[in-house]
């Protein structure tokens, strides 16, 4: 498997230089792809051949290109003659064979990633669905069914149409749309044969020029496999057929997580500096733990969240006890790529978003500098710049708990020596993620008497680092 890419969703597209739509130029679909890249918070994989990549011209952190000639795509295999035979019956009499073979093409593009690359969810996107510029961060699908392939509904089934055999007729109905698709590579590894088996079933008794039609009769077959979303307009979805790209869009690119037990004293302080961040794309989860719905501590916070009146924060009660359970738990409930971490007595610089964010897309976590308040105003020791590169983890714990950023795949707490997160940093580092510290103070650590966590128990630096020497994960 490459390991080019450390993520659990990948997004694949394809582009070749062949015949487009009437009305479509492919100066508009470069203009589209700009468009997508412009939302683009997952690795995309783009499967092409050297002029059309040439053509592209877009170089991008996020984007690595998978040079396959058309000729040696899979349907391909079934030559010219039968692609120009489909070409002669199809309805569309502007529509290229090529591009029909685009259209079937898709799920092996998919397996083709699949196959190479290591991830949970695979989602395709054709290269011209962002026809405008979104106000999303796109793909974030985790909160999609794993057990099933999401597609969009452009128009309702019929009743009559309800047969396993039913042969939909392209151009005229119109049910399923195929330009999003998105599923886990457990359901992408059904979807194979499916798609397959429904296009050698189209080849004996109508054509295969539009996978539209071939999406429907699988839907009519394997009902329960298919998540079928109905399309709609919204504020961010003009035309309807794009619809899938909202729901799989997030307005927020950072879930903060503050967890809760005591010290709800300070939480007001806490959110106050992350309302005042200069970079807004975030959600709020306030995990509190050993405390029910009708305790005085969740009527606190309640009450702080009616007066800061800000629907981007959000409070969940958790059956967990300690802080490592109840973060695991948290995170489960994070639809964004990102995380990170605000103990409730401390407090952010209001650019320390805006000052991380340039970051995340090169390094697995990111931090900052700090500085303490409360009891002390000195300021930690803490290495700035690429840490993974010069500092020994083993020395010292280079990273500030409240500053951190980190890939929600990462994102795993494990209660050892009651220092879960140098033990976490100690994992990390020992599977060569990438660290990075801001060279700036943007976060302020609270320095007081009492921990505001139902820990217990004595720290011990020195097993958790003979822990980590002795044993290699």
């Amino acid at each position: 498997m490459d390991t080019f890419f450390n993520t659990d969703t990948i997004l694949v597209s394809c582009y070749y230089l062949v015949d487009p739509k009437p009305g479509r130029s492919h100066e508009k679909y470069k203009e589209w792809f700009n468009y997508m890249i412009k939302s683009l918070v997952t690795p995309l994989i783009i499967y092409t051949d050297i002029d059309s990549m040439k053509y592209l011209n877009v170089k991008h952190s996020l984007i690595k290109y998978e040079i396959v000639p058309f000729e040696e795509l899979h349907y391909y295999c079934w030559g010219i003659s039968f692609w120009e035979g489909q070409q002669k019956k199809d309805l569309n009499r502007t529509r290229s064979w090529k591009l029909s073979l685009l259209y079937n093409e898709k799920c092996y593009f998919i397996k083709r990633a699949l196959t190479k690359y290591n991830a949970n969810w695979f989602v395709w996107c054709d290269i011209g669905c962002f026809r405008d510029i979104k106000d999303f961060y796109f793909p974030c699908v985790n909160h999609l069914p794993e057990n099933k392939m999401t597609l969009l509904s452009i128009e309702p089934f019929q009743e009559y149409e309800y047969n396993t055999g039913y042969i939909f007729h392209p151009e005229r109905q119109i049910r399923i749309g195929g330009g999003v698709q998105i599923a886990t590579a457990e359901v992408w590894n059904k979807w194979f044969k499916i798609y397959n088996d429904m296009f050698l079933h189209y080849v004996n008794n109508s054509t295969v020029n539009c996978d539209q039609s071939l999406l429907a009769s699988i839907y009519m077959k394997h009902t329960d496999l298919i998540n079928l979303i109905n399309a709609k307009t919204t504020k961010y979805t003009v035309d309807k057929w794009f619809y899938l790209l909202e729901i799989a869009g997030r307005r927020e690119l950072i879930t903060i997580l503050v967890p809760l037990y005591n010290g709800v004293e300070y939480l007001k302080e806490a959110l106050n500096s992350v309302i005042e961040q200069t970079f807004d794309r975030w959600k709020v989860i306030i995990g509190i733990n050993g405390h029910s719905y009708e305790s005085s501590i969740f009527k606190t916070v309640n009450d702080i969240l009616l007066e800061l009146n800000d629907d981007r924060i959000i409070v969940k009660t958790y059956q967990t006890k300690g802080k490592v359970d109840t973060l695991n738990e948290m995170t489960k409930d994070c639809y964004t790529h990102w995380v990170s971490l605000l103990d409730v007595d401390d407090r952010w610089h209001t650019d320390k978003l805006r000052d991380q964010v340039p970051y995340l897309f090169k390094y697995d976590v990111v931090g900052s500098l700090a500085k303490y308040f409360g009891k002390s105003n000195s300021t930690p020791s803490i290495p700035a710049g690429e840490i993974h590169r010069f500092h020994n983890f083993y020395e010292s714990n280079p990273i500030i708990n409240s500053s951190v950023i980190i890939r929600r795949i990462d994102a795993l707490w494990i209660d050892r020596f009651y220092l879960e997160d140098y033990d976490l940093w100690l994992r990390l580092f020992k599977k060569n993620k990438k660290f990075y510290n801001v060279d700036k103070i943007l976060t302020y650590h609270r320095i007081h008497l009492d921990s505001y966590f139902n820990s217990s128990g004595n720290q011990d630096v020195n097993g958790l680092i003979n822990y980590h020497k002795n044993n290699k994960i």
